[in-house]
């Protein structure tokens, strides 16, 4: 019974979390913003870093279900080791 009331909390601030920072695009425009005065300030892989980190944000799982189903395989491609 704890697993399933603990489950079912985590799916919904993880719903809640997704909805306030990724599907409200609050997230790209933080992104967009640092990476903007990074820019400003000479940082000339600002550009990249910002396409790199646009990509992680559009690739988050929507939901809590997707986002186990795909725990342990983020981050893992062109590593070596």
């Amino acid at each position: 019974m704890a697993d399933a009331d603990f489950a079912k909390l985590y799916e919904d601030a993880y719903a809640d979390l997704y909805a306030d920072l990724v599907d409200s695009g609050t997230a790209a425009s933080l992104l967009d913003q640092a990476a903007t005065q990074a820019q400003a300030a000479g940082g000339d892989d600002a550009s990249q870093a910002r396409e790199q980190l646009s990509e992680q944000i559009a690739s988050i799982p929507e939901t809590a279900d997707d986002a186990a189903s795909t725990e342990g395989t983020e981050g893992t491609e062109g590593t070596s080791g």
